[in-house]
């Protein structure tokens, strides 16, 4: 008799303990959240990426050089500290001989003088696409911006 009254009160003590912990978290509204709807051209915000500490940085990288592979000519960012998202937001200038800045987008139009492409996560690969000046012995800079 006496276990079964220690059971009666232990049992719901361990029931309630349980079921607390297996409950999702409340979320604190004023607390920032961890992730940022990014949308798209088309109006929708369906994509969700996470928040950290490159959301709105900008890098800019100098005196980069060209050089030719099987497609053509290309420069190459590897930074796998930064591009480690594959196909994350991003807003690309890039700039020749300090002339102009330009926009570079991921997929090339029929005007567009160059465009980029993810490689495996941590590595950008510009492309000359449209281009009518000379890359090859020139003084390119790019500047990155993280969404």
């Amino acid at each position: 008799m006496k276990n079964m009254h220690s059971i009666s009160i232990c049992l719901p003590a361990i029931v309630s303990l349980l079921v607390s912990c297996s409950k999702e978290p409340v979320l604190n509204r004023s607390s920032p959240s961890r992730f940022i709807n990014v949308g798209t051209p088309g109006g929708s915000s369906s994509n969700t990426y996470p928040v950290d500490s490159l959301t709105g940085r900008e890098f800019m990288f100098k005196e980069l050089s060209w050089t030719s592979d099987s497609v053509g000519t290309v420069c190459i960012i590897n930074r796998p500290d930064l591009f480690y998202l594959y196909y994350r937001p991003v807003i690309v200038s890039i700039t020749v001989d300090g002339i102009q800045w330009m926009n570079v987008y991921s997929c090339p139009f029929p005007t567009d003088p160059f465009w980029f492409d993810w490689l495996a996560p941590g590595v950008l690969k510009f492309y000359v696409f449209n281009y009518s000046g000379p890359v090859n012995d020139s003084t390119t800079s790019i500047k990155v911006l993280f969404l």
